[in-house]
């Protein structure tokens, strides 16, 4: 039997990274919707928030405030959107956040700011709702997994020992969204193949 046969999902944002685990998780026998940051996604057992912020350089110094809140204070809202409607109904809440969070990136502090705060976010709700039977976790792939041509920026500068990418990602979704994670939450777990080695 596939590990999660007879249980729903909603994957939230677009783009590659959202294409994979959506492929995935129909793979391991969920029922996958993707949906677009703020729409309805129902009352499923697992949600994944894969709706980052434009991951686009920008010069501290040339970011205005329109800017800023682009990449980053709109996309802490619609993070906490999402976990405020997972905890409806869902037993598995998984944010994908890229490891520029924990470590930086020259032109990129609106959203590792973004990201980051997405991260800490996760952590609180995993200590505040695992009396409810949610776990809440953190998948975080290299930026340049999810969009190549930054491969050759500063975010891209830490190379992996190993080939991380998206299936490495949509893998590590599947795990924490399968019976095998049920103890597991508050975690984050690198798919960026060892590029940045923190705990």
């Amino acid at each position: 039997m596939s590990a999660l046969a007879g249980r729903t999902a909603a994957v939230v944002g677009s783009g590659p990274a959202v294409a994979a685990i959506t492929a995935a998780l129909a793979a391991a026998g969920a029922t996958v919707r993707a949906v677009n940051a703020g729409g309805d996604f129902g009352t499923p057992d697992i949600v994944v928030h894969a709706d980052l912020p434009p991951l686009r350089p920008r010069a501290l110094m040339a970011t205005d405030g329109a800017a800023w809140d682009e990449v980053a204070e709109a996309p802490i809202r619609r993070a906490l959107l999402t976990a405020q409607a997972a905890h409806r109904s869902a037993t598995r809440l998984i944010f994908v956040v890229p490891t520029v969070s924990m470590e930086g990136a020259a032109d990129f502090a609106g959203q590792a700011g973004a990201l980051e705060a997405v991260r800490l976010l996760a952590k609180s709700a995993a200590r505040r709702w695992a009396a409810n039977g949610l776990t809440v976790n953190v998948v975080s792939p290299a930026m340049a997994d999810l969009q190549p041509d930054l491969a050759a920026s500063d975010a891209g500068r830490t190379k992996p020992a190993l080939a991380g990418g998206l299936e490495t990602l949509a893998q590590a979704v599947v795990w924490l969204a399968g019976p095998g994670a049920a103890g597991i939450t508050g975690a984050t777990i690198p798919t960026d193949g060892g590029a940045v080695l923190v705990p």
